[in-house]
């Protein structure tokens, strides 16, 4: 049955011991990198492919919506993989990079250790998700920004590996909260999770500001009066209605 894919059938070869034809997808890399998610990689590059035929103009409204929403429930798992990926990466390359320093310290020769690559010709994790990604440098500082985060804290690190959360809460948290406050919201991060769980990510900033409040009134009042500095307001008239220009706060704007 032909489908909005395009395929008649897509996905015989996507279950456990089904078997497809490799599918040649744009930017596919055919190196050999190892096979311990062979069957992994080769899912997501048949999953590139279905997405690359996707017949959208041929689809109804409901039609669209309905597949939009599957897209937006696959992207946050997809999401949620690729930061826990980084954050083994780094790791790895961390203690690669450890490895390296004692045995230079040792007099074992050249530094061959920390010039490992993780993939290609790229040196980083840093590089392979810019080249790969398509992306600019400081968009990839901001997904190795992510993944740290998680570390930092793993409840909400394993919501969002489950897809059940964007990574926008966990950020929400990290930016929200000044360094020496995070030992806290960690003791507190279970609470924080269920808030999060039940809200949206404006809500959920807003919650934070309540925790800051209560827990630690000094910094939420010079928090506030940053903000206040910054506030502008204004309403002009425009024709039959009104043009509204400015910026405010979290507290104020939502």
């Amino acid at each position: 049955m032909e489908t909005l894919l395009g395929h008649a059938d897509w996905g015989g070869g996507m279950g456990s011991g089904g078997s497809s034809s490799k599918k040649s997808v744009p930017g596919e890399q055919s190196d050999f990198v190892g096979e311990t998610f062979a069957g992994e990689r080769a899912l997501m590059r048949e999953l590139a492919g279905v997405c690359a035929g996707l017949e959208v103009a041929a689809a109804g409204r409901e039609e669209a919506v309905a597949l939009l929403a599957e897209i937006k429930r696959l992207e946050l798992a997809l999401a949620g993989a690729k930061l826990a990926v980084i954050g083994h990466v780094e790791r790895v390359e961390a203690a690669e990079a450890q490895e390296a320093r004692e045995a230079k310290a040792r007099g074992m020769g050249p530094d061959v250790i920390a010039g490992k690559k993780t993939r290609g010709e790229e040196r980083t994790i840093h590089d392979t998700l810019t080249k790969e990604g398509k992306q600019c440098r400081a968009e990839t500082t901001r997904e190795i920004r992510k993944a740290r985060a998680l570390d930092v804290f793993p409840l909400f690190g394993k919501v969002i590996r489950e897809g059940r959360l964007s990574s926008d809460y966990v950020m929400a948290l990290e930016s929200g909260v000044h360094k020496s406050q995070i030992g806290q919201v960690q003791e507190d991060e279970a609470w924080f999770l269920e808030q999060a769980l039940g809200e949206s990510v404006d809500e959920f900033r807003k919650t934070i500001k309540v925790w800051l409040v209560t827990h630690h009134p000094e910094r939420a009042v010079d928090s506030a009066r940053r903000q206040a500095r910054h506030e502008k307001f204004s309403v002009f008239p425009d024709g039959d209605g009104y043009r509204l220009a400015g910026w405010l706060g979290a507290m104020n704007g939502t």
